[in-house]
């Protein structure tokens, strides 16, 4: 968990750069309409900064974690990194895309489901996520 928010940190700041001269990134009307709720930092995201933020996660992920080291930026800085999970193996760019493919279904779907899948290892025997056993992959500590 705690690399996954170190690398939602860096998405975060790399991606609101990346969007900031695309116009995809605005500030918000000061103006808060009866019974809504107020953009954090009076900042908004487009429809299509938001399509760019998720290509940003999905194309970081599967570059790092199927790599031959199999972990992140974030995974590396707390030592862990994503392996097969019969062989121990490097699981490949397409596992790898698999993985955050079905990791973004689950936030799709709604909070619920991708809470469910980002907590399942704390009861799971083999300490996976929903998108680990999806793709037959598992974490382990280097």
């Amino acid at each position: 968990m705690g690399g996954w928010l170190i690398d939602w940190v860096l998405a975060s700041v790399v991606g609101s750069i990346a969007l900031l001269p695309l116009h995809a990134v605005k500030h918000a009307s000061s103006t808060v309409a009866s019974g809504t709720s107020k953009p954090l930092f009076n900042v908004t995201i487009t429809n299509q900064g938001a399509i760019l933020f998720a290509l940003l996660v999905i194309i970081y992920t599967t570059a790092f974690t199927g790599s031959s080291r199999g972990q992140t930026i974030g995974m590396m800085v707390v030592r862990a990194k994503a392996v097969d999970a019969v062989t121990g193996a490097p699981i490949g760019h397409a596992r790898a895309l698999a993985r955050v493919l079905f990791e973004y279904l689950m936030v799709i779907l709604l909070f619920a489901p991708w809470a469910i899948d980002m907590l399942f290892p704390l009861w799971d025997a083999r300490r996976q996520t929903l998108h680990d056993k999806v793709t037959n992959t598992v974490v382990i500590r280097t």
